[in-house]
C-alpha cells in the first residue's frame, strides 16, 4: 500500500498539486498490533502535507487513532474525521 501511495503523492508532486490523502477506514476491521505499526511507519515516511482518516464513529478508534498520531508527532498532519464533507473542508484549508 505504502509504495503506491507514494506512487500517487509523487505524480501529484511533479503536478506541483498538494500532497493530499484521504484515507476511507470505513471497512476496515480490528487491527492487530502488526499493523498498527505499519500504520505508523507510513505515517512517518510517505511525503505528505495533510491526510484525513475517515472512519466509523467509534470512540475506541477516534480516540485510539487520535493517540496514536500524537505519539508519532503527526497529529497536525493527519486527523481523523467520521464525516466526509469535514474531512473534504479540512483537507482543502491551508
Amino acid at each position: 500500500m505504502g509504495v503506491e501511495l507514494q506512487a500517487l503523492l509523487d505524480e501529484l508532486q511533479a503536478q506541483n498539486k498538494p500532497l493530499l490523502v484521504l484515507d476511507n477506514l470505513m471497512q476496515m476491521t480490528d487491527t492487530d498490533t502488526a499493523a498498527r505499526r505499519t500504520v505508523s511507519e507510513l505515517a512517518r515516511s510517505l511525503h505528505y502535507d495533510k491526510v484525513a482518516m475517515l472512519g466509523p464513529d467509534k470512540p475506541l478508534m477516534l480516540y485510539g487513532t487520535q493517540l496514536l498520531l500524537q505519539a508519532i508527532g503527526m497529529g497536525k498532519k493527519i486527523k481523523y474525521f467520521v464525516d466526509a464533507e469535514a474531512a473534504n473542508a479540512w483537507l482543502k484549508k491551508t
